[in-house]
């Protein structure tokens, strides 16, 4: 059987050591407003934190490669989320719903944002790496926020091809990526 927190849980702080949490693990914890993840964690579950609508944020360990698909499903309440610099892999469907979450910065590292990953979610604005990003299907379907993407110059001609004309893309200069 699948492990799963009870439904009444509040706030959790995972210990130091953990290294997986498993798919679902925070399903449908509705009142679940604060989790503290430990450095250790290398492995996040699909739709962990599916119906999660009382998180408020998230800060993603930094030796976790992989956001899994729906991760942040329907948590509705979440305005803050820090990916960390390890991130490569965004999978699919990973912000669905999240319509409190406003902006986010991707990762240097990159390379994968999967379909739909802020599917009516409330970005209105997101930092693209310094590099090519492979992009899935319809990545921002329904964003009725979503006005600016931040890109580099290098790569502003490649965003606006594969996300098109209808936001507006403002180049981030190199030492501001250099700050980060």
């Amino acid at each position: 059987p699948r492990m799963r927190a009870p439904e009444s849980l509040e706030e959790i702080s995972i210990p130091e050591g953990v290294t997986t949490l498993g798919e679902e693990l925070f399903c449908s914890c509705t009142k679940l407003k604060s989790i503290t993840l430990p450095e250790t964690l290398l492995v996040l579950g699909d739709n962990m934190f599916f119906d999660c609508s009382s998180l408020l944020e998230v800060e993603i360990p930094e030796r976790v490669e992989t956001i899994p698909y729906g991760l942040f499903t329907n948590c509705t309440s979440l305005a803050r989320v820090k990916l960390s610099s390890g991130v490569l892999v965004i999978e699919a469907e990973a912000f669905w719903e999240c319509s409190s979450l406003k902006a986010l910065t991707l990762p240097d590292k990159l390379v994968f944002l999967g379909d739909r990953a802020f599917y009516n979610s409330a970005i209105e604005n997101i930092v693209f790496p310094d590099k090519r990003v492979f992009i899935g299907e319809n990545i921002f379907d329904f964003c009725e926020e979503l006005e600016v993407i931040y890109v580099s110059e290098n790569t502003a001609p490649y965003y606006q091809a594969a996300l098109g004309e209808w936001y507006d893309y403002e180049v981030v200069e190199q030492e501001d990526y250099d700050e980060k």
